[in-house]
């Protein structure tokens, strides 16, 4: 009995000292799909055991209290309304950054709360001890992590969430320096390690502030002591050393000016954290109770559909038009939009009734001793929940709210416990309980060691890709991860684009004048026919995530000219993705490029009006929702071209060009323009524009090739052979090119526009 206890103890020990500082480098996100997982087994470990130890014990125990009900109750609602979620992976386990909203990781925070409660108790001094510590060591790490290349990383999440949690344990820290006795301590080595970690932990917090010098930081950590001091009023009395105020009172006094005009000696260069606003937050909150439950909400994990239905026309003026911000301006009103009004308002329910009876608890307390327990815990738990309605959350600080909660709970609760002792019933209760769990434990066990290689063969194919592997290879780590884990949309939306440029590759590798063998054709059908049914899983798996739809309508796309009626499946999937995401530019541009495709293939779709007049009204559509969107003039200019109106097309070119000058591709287009126009100074702008490619990309073969064109027309012989000669010399093995040096070698020469050369 006393062992299964033991071990429940050091699997919560283990849990609140790594959860902080977990991470691994084997997954394309180091850090919550690795804390989520580490996190559930080690709780549903713990919980596994405790159940075990009271069967040994034979006897039922937990500790009385009727705020133990109200976590349960927000669980149900979480549950509700992922039962509703149009994307059931995401709502239920949680993925893309997302496994903090999700049901089983909410799950795993009620399990840790209710633990805390009834095992840990009275191992206050252990739980201090290990966050002191872990929070020192992450403090660290987070600190020379900004001195490295890759700044941005730490074990928490972005930057200014580490900061934000830094901050949290640092109130923490000073309030426990400021009412600790010996009792508190530890002893020998172990007391030592502590109060240095009490000093140094707001230093080393005070110094990454500085370097991050963001004015919500200084806010926060301002605003949490603040609350301490605040809460310090009442019992001033049980201040027995008032010399020890003066660290959290220094620390806001330097604190105060950098919050309000001065500006950070250390400050260091670091990547932005972007998110909506607030009223846009609640812009979105609001439209999306408008077209779902707001009871329910559209389901946990689900906020960046939401933003990308729901966000209104100004984002279209920023540069972040096709951003998918994956949460709101808090984490409040993250919750608000995906968990609804009848979760969020069951967890506040909860965080509203603890925090009134910590405080009622606390200001009512004869002893010292138990006041200050409580104040230790209880001044970093309200800032937490402060900074809820400032910041967006990640797993580390919502995990670090349930703890807190349950050691504040642990606190307050009677000391008198529910029992139940020799009673067949419970025995048989507890054996059910206790079978079922084990049961769902080593299911889940499996389930996520299935979940954890996929995810690693995921990342493979992704560094794969970027190290220019084989696609063979890249299409054999995506189909693993498929394979493994068949729920998740990512991997089947990624299998569908590397399979879909496999049957690109092989159809290029192979000679167009020789007839296909029967083999060739069905392993070509074959890949095409998978690349297909893994965007249309995609779409079935999580049909409100737009990128889904992009994808089915690009694979559709570009397959007009092999599949029957693959025209009319890309319009129907762009359409959808636009009824996804009615005002992002980059997304109606799409549809307008596969009504451009139709136009050059000459592709008849029935139940379609003109694709001519229908991509030029789609791209007329694209401007009017962000003017400046060059993807949507380039495209306009093609058509024109198409419809050979050369001059509109390069009226649209030359307003491309002049607001992307660095682009290679609209400089070619822009030449090419003004050569099959061949009006009066055209020849001189299609040569300023072909040797301005040139400069930009050297290798551009095409560019050389047309530029020789030029030359040819106007006689410069010896220009046209060495543009011709550096395009052998990048393609070496093309016979065009050889013939036409040849013939200018003998000076022969042709004012016709020659093909593409590659």
């Amino acid at each position: 009995m006393n062992r299964l206890f033991s071990v429940t103890r050091w699997l919560l020990y283990i849990n609140i000292f790594f959860v902080p500082l977990f991470f691994l480098p084997f997954t394309i996100d180091f850090l919550e799909l690795n804390k989520q997982t580490f996190f559930l087994v080690i709780t549903f470990a713990a919980a596994l055991t405790w159940i075990a130890g009271m069967m040994a014990q034979k006897r039922f125990t937990f500790r009385r209290g009727w705020i133990n009900v109200l976590p349960l109750l927000y669980l149900i609602a979480v549950v509700v309304s992922a039962f509703y979620s149009s994307s059931p992976f995401l709502s239920l386990v949680g993925t893309s950054s997302q496994e903090y909203t999700s049901v089983l990781t909410t799950f795993g925070f009620v399990v840790l709360f209710y633990l805390v409660i009834n095992v840990l108790s009275d191992k206050h001094r252990t739980i201090h001890f290990l966050l002191l510590l872990s929070a020192v060591l992450t403090g660290l790490f987070s600190v020379i992590s900004l001195f490295t290349q890759n700044n941005s990383f730490n074990t928490i999440g972005t930057i200014n969430s580490a900061g934000i949690y830094l901050i949290v344990m640092s109130v923490f820290a000073s309030a426990f320096w400021l009412f600790h006795t010996k009792e508190w301590m530890h002893r020998k080595l172990a007391s030592v390690i502590e109060r240095i970690a009490l000093v140094c932990l707001p230093i080393i917090t005070f110094v990454y502030l500085l370097l991050v010098d963001y004015w919500l930081l200084w806010f926060v950590i301002v605003l949490g002591h603040v609350i301490l001091f605040i809460f310090i009023l009442p019992r001033i009395r049980d201040l027995t050393n008032s010399f020890r105020s003066i660290l959290p009172i220094v620390l806001v006094i330097l604190a105060l000016p950098f919050w309000f005009f001065l500006q950070s000696p250390l400050s260091i260069s670091i990547p932005a954290e972007l998110a909506p606003n607030s009223a846009t937050s609640t812009a979105v909150a609001q439209k999306t109770f408008d077209n779902f439950s707001p009871l329910f909400g559209s389901g946990p994990g689900t906020y960046a559909f939401d933003f990308a239905t729901f966000h209104g026309p100004e984002i279209n003026q920023t540069e972040f038009y096709n951003t998918r911000f994956d949460r709101a301006s808090s984490y409040f009103l993250t919750l608000l939009p995906t968990i609804g009004y009848l979760g969020l308002n069951l967890f506040f329910i909860f965080l509203f009734a603890l925090g009134v009876w910590s405080v009622v608890v606390w200001m009512k307390s004869n002893s010292r001793e138990e006041s200050m327990q409580i104040f230790v815990v209880l001044i970093p738990w309200m800032t937490l929940i402060v900074i809820a309605d400032l910041y967006p959350f990640n797993l580390t600080l919502v995990w670090l709210l349930f703890l807190f909660s349950g050691l504040i709970a642990s606190r307050i609760f009677p000391k008198t416990m529910i029992e139940s002792k020799g009673k067949s019933w419970v025995r048989i209760v507890s054996l059910i309980i206790l079978a079922i769990g084990t049961l769902a434990f080593l299911v889940g066990i499996f389930f996520t060691t299935q979940r954890y290689i996929a995810e690693i063969a995921f990342a493979k194919a992704v560094r794969s890709d970027r190290k220019d592997v084989q696609l063979t290879q890249i299409v054999a780590f995506l189909d693993t991860a498929a394979t493994l884990n068949r729920f998740d949309d990512r991997f089947y939306r990624t299998l569908s684009q590397a399979l879909l440029l496999r049957a690109n590759e092989k159809l290029t590798t192979m000679d167009s004048k020789t007839e296909l063998t029967l083999e060739d054709r069905q392993y070509l059908q074959s890949l095409i026919a998978s690349s297909v049914n893994a965007s249309v899983r995609a779409t079935e798996l999580s049909p409100r995530n737009t990128l889904n739809w992009l994808e089915r309508g690009l694979v559709y796309r570009e397959l007009i000219d092999l599949v029957p009626d693959a025209a009319k499946f890309s319009i129907e999937s762009y359409q959808k993705a636009i009824k996804l995401e009615p005002l992002n530019p980059a997304v109606l541009n799409e549809l307008g490029i596969t009504y451009l495709a139709i136009v050059k293939k000459k592709t008849v779709v029935t139940g379609v009006d003109d694709p001519s007049i229908l991509a030029e009204k789609t791209f007329q559509k694209v401007i009017e929702l962000k003017a400046n969107y060059a993807p949507a003039h380039y495209q306009l200019a093609l058509l024109y071209e198409q419809q050979g109106r050369l001059s509109d097309a390069i009226g649209k070119m030359e307003s491309v060009a002049k607001y992307n000058m660095k682009d290679v591709g609209v400089a070619f287009q822009l030449g090419q323009l003004y050569m099959r126009r061949n009006s009066e100074g055209d020849l001189a702008r299609a040569k300023n524009a072909l040797s301005y490619a040139v400069s930009l990309v050297p290798s551009f073969s095409n560019a050389r090739w047309f530029l020789a064109t030029i030359f040819e027309k106007e006689g410069n012989v010896d220009a046209a052979i060495e543009q011709v000669q550096k395009v052998i010399e990048l393609n070496p093995d093309n016979v065009i090119a050889k013939s036409r040096l040849d013939r200018l070698l003998k000076g022969k020469l042709s004012s016709a526009l020659p093909e593409v050369i590659e």
